[in-house]
């Protein structure tokens, strides 16, 4: 699949570790991660899970420019979701 300039959604073929297991995998692994770390209160283990992800992300091969369209998305509405928390 040939990437497109400008693509922010979409799949992008590479060799690594992570893109060789299955898409159930990595969904079940994604959910479960998830899950814990919404229902877990204890900052180290917080912290030991954004470590991961990094690693993760690292591993995986992904570049920067790949991803950051939908981070700056994610932390939008991070940010006005905490703004309209405090404010309501």
């Amino acid at each position: 699949m040939a990437n497109k300039q400008g693509q922010s959604f979409g799949y992008i073929k590479k060799d690594s570790p992570l893109h060789s297991l299955s898409g159930a995998t990595k969904l079940i692994a994604f959910i479960l991660l998830s899950v814990i770390a919404m229902t877990s209160y204890d900052t180290r283990f917080l912290v030991g899970l954004a470590v991961l992800s990094l690693v993760l992300f690292y591993i995986s091969k992904i570049k920067w420019a790949e991803v950051s369209t939908v981070v700056y998305f994610i932390l939008i509405f991070s940010l006005l979701n905490l703004v309209t928390v405090y404010i309501f």
